[in-house]
C-alpha cells in the first residue's frame, strides 16, 4: 500500500473520495494557470487560447483525477467508475479540438477583412 491510500483508509469512504477529487481538481488548477500562463506569454493569439481554455482544465482535471482515484483506491473500486473516465476523457478532448478548430477558423478569417471597399475575396472565404 502507498501512503494516499493508507491515508484515505483511515477516512470514511465518502469523505475519502470527496478528498481525493478536491485534491485532483485544486491540482489541475494549478497546472492549468501555470501552463497557460506560459502560453499567454508564448503565443500571439489570445482567441486560441481563450477558445482551449476551459476544455485543457477539464481534460486535466479527468486525468489527474484518474491517477489519483488509481493510487488511493483499489481497482475493485474504479471498474464502474472506468467507463465513466474514458467518456469524459473523449468528451473533453473532443471539445478541446473543436476549440482548436474554431480557433483556426478566426485566425484564418481574422486576414479577409469585410470592411474594405473591394472585399470580394473576403466575401468568398467567409462563405
Amino acid at each position: 500500500m502507498n501512503p494516499i491510500s493508507e491515508l484515505i483508509e483511515t477516512m470514511p469512504r465518502g469523505l475519502g473520495i470527496a478528498a481525493v477529487a478536491v485534491v485532483a481538481l485544486v491540482a489541475a488548477s494549478i497546472v492549468h494557470t501555470i501552463v497557460f500562463a506560459v502560453i499567454k506569454r508564448i503565443v500571439r493569439d489570445v482567441k486560441l487560447v481563450r477558445y482551449t481554455r476551459t476544455p485543457v482544465l477539464l481534460l486535466l482535471a479527468i486525468v489527474l483525477g484518474k491517477l489519483l482515484f488509481a493510487m488511493a483506491f483499489e481497482r475493485s473500486f474504479l471498474g464502474p467508475a472506468a467507463e465513466a473516465i474514458t467518456v469524459g476523457i473523449i468528451l473533453s478532448v473532443t471539445w478541446l479540438v473543436i476549440g482548436l478548430i474554431a480557433g483556426a477558423d478566426d485566425l484564418i478569417l481574422r486576414k479577409y477583412r469585410t470592411d474594405v471597399r473591394d472585399n470580394l475575396a473576403a466575401r468568398r472565404m467567409h462563405t
